[in-house]
């Protein structure tokens, strides 16, 4: 009978523990790509408008009550650096819900005309949060896109 508690106890951590592990790695933001166009590695231009669906989590109970956003942040020439054209923390895509789907369109001729966007092209979609009037801190990034530009 002993034998049989020390399973049931072991099998029982065992199953706790995985479900410890699945429920970090689900409670884990989270902002993968879902599709891009263009094409990561295509040639793109000023004039280029990047479509994009982005699926994301957020592990929090209060996405009405504290502020979320999706921006992309775009490599500078400056190393180390990244930087987007939007004035307002309130300019990204507002994310109200927990988890969902979110579709939109960016044209990058802001922070192509800014000067200073590295070259070939690297844009980050983060899910951002914002911690007090006028900061902010990216809690999840998709992976970054690569775009090349046609030589003059």
């Amino acid at each position: 009978m002993r034998n049989v508690r020390r399973g049931f106890f072991v099998i029982t951590l065992c199953v706790l523990a995985a479900a410890t592990v699945n429920n970090a790695e689900e409670s884990n933001p989270h902002i993968p790509i879902t599709s891009i166009t263009p094409r990561p590695g295509a040639v793109i231009s000023r004039d280029t408008v990047l479509k994009v669906v982005l699926s994301y989590s957020i592990d929090q109970a209060k996405v009405g009550v504290e502020l979320y956003a999706i921006h992309p942040l775009f490599d500078s020439t400056e190393p180390g650096h990244s930087f987007n054209a939007l004035k307002r923390f309130k300019d990204g895509v507002l994310v109200k819900q927990p988890a969902g789907t979110i579709e939109f369109e960016y044209a990058i001729a802001g922070e192509w005309d800014q000067g200073g966007l590295a070259k070939p092209v690297v844009v980050t979609f983060c899910l951002m949060k914002r911690e007090a009037k006028g900061s902010s801190v990216s809690i999840a990034e998709a992976e970054p896109v690569t775009y090349q530009v046609a030589s003059k």
